[in-house]
């Protein structure tokens, strides 16, 4: 009977150790850290997928029937405006040029004469020497050899134009793609008379798409000043900064998204026209902004949610802990933009948060502020 009492004793003695301590760490108050809101304009990067784009690609053309003479460049060689690249057999051309040439000495000789005769004629015409039927025919003579002159001036002015046609020019600078067709060929007879294409490689653009839920940063700044950055397949950046040099004005209805293009300076080649890239898009600012570190951002069953410290009064280090649920937007680095659910000057919990739950009591210190990038 002795032993039971002991033996009770000895329960009832751990039970209320256990009790205090229980009570001890309960009442135990948790040291925490975190920041205070401060709204602030902060810079936004946006990334995009895009493709890359020619400015502009011309197909050259045989506009003269003949036999394709000389090829002057390299197939896939960079070629000027203005380059003669193919020669087409002239000689009928010219001949016709020739022709034509001498049509217009017959036409300038007729209308000498035909001048001449008429002013005699207006002159005894004036005088009543002559009557007025010989005087119609005088002036009808030189207004026809005057308009043969003309004529035959239009047809020779056609004909130079088929003899410049001979000599095949780069209509504008860039390179140069495969000949269609192999010296001493028949060109320019059918409907296919194209002898190669010219692809202009500068400047290039990058075709790419801007999600509806993008748009508002890029309504809210002025896109002329946003710089635009190419990062290549490989991962290095090219080392020239492009704009944006096209926004639609109407969301795509398949996509949600706007379709946009920037430009940018390709003098090394270094872009290829349907290559992909990704854009790095710098500069937009989204003003008065609220933005915390991501570790501070928890989940539950409703939504995310951040853990808020509220201070006793007098006492900035000595409060309890609330709990605010919150919508998220761009994420900024190790930062994340808060649409809403927090207010400036509140404090923000970002440690010791496994450990809190709402209406705890805690001891609070604030960091320094860094800046979200």
């Amino acid at each position: 009977m002795k032993k039971i009492i002991i033996c009770l004793g000895l329960v009832l003695f751990f039970v209320a150790c256990k009790d205090v301590k229980t009570q001890s760490t309960q009442n135990k108050i948790i040291n925490a850290s975190g920041i205070k809101i401060v709204p602030r304009d902060i810079e936004l990067v946006f990334r995009y997928p895009a493709r890359l784009k020619s400015i502009q690609q011309s197909d050259i053309y045989a506009r003269v029937e003949g036999i394709l003479m000389e090829q002057n460049f390299k197939e896939g060689s960079f070629v000027e405006q203005g380059d003669v690249l193919f020669r087409i057999d002239p000689s009928r051309y010219r001949a016709r040029v020739d022709q034509l040439r001498a049509d217009v000495s017959t036409a300038e000789a007729n209308l000498q004469k035909a001048s001449r005769d008429f002013k005699r004629t207006a002159k005894l015409y004036k005088q009543k020497v002559i009557t007025v039927d010989v005087y119609d025919v005088s002036e009808f003579n030189y207004k026809t050899a005057k308009a043969k002159l003309e004529n035959a001036n239009a047809a020779l002015k056609y004909a130079l134009i088929d003899l410049d046609y001979t000599e095949v020019r780069a209509s504008i600078s860039g390179k140069v793609g495969a000949r269609k067709y192999d010296v001493g060929n028949l060109v320019g007879n059918g409907n296919n008379n194209v002898l190669t294409t010219i692809t202009q490689l500068s400047p290039i653009y990058a075709d790419f798409a801007i999600p509806n839920k993008d748009l508002h940063f890029f309504v809210a700044n002025d896109i002329s000043a946003i710089k635009v950055r190419y990062v290549l397949n490989d991962g290095t950046i090219y080392d020239q900064v492009g704009s944006i040099d096209f926004l639609d004005s109407v969301l795509d209805q398949n996509t949600s998204s706007m379709h946009a293009r920037a430009i940018v300076q390709n003098d090394s080649y270094m872009l290829t026209p349907n290559e992909f890239v990704e854009l790095r898009l710098e500069g937009i600012m989204r003003k008065n902004a609220i933005a915390i570190p991501q570790e501070a951002l928890m989940q539950d069953g409703q939504g995310s949610f951040v853990y808020t410290f509220v201070p006793q009064t007098n006492n900035n280090k000595q409060g309890i802990v609330k709990k605010a649920y919150v919508q998220t937007g761009k994420i900024v680095g190790s930062w994340i933009l808060i649409n809403s659910g927090l207010e400036s000057a509140e404090y923000v919990i970002v440690t010791n948060l496994l450990r809190l739950r709402p209406n705890a009591s805690i001891t609070f210190q604030e960091l320094q502020l860094k800046k979200a990038k």
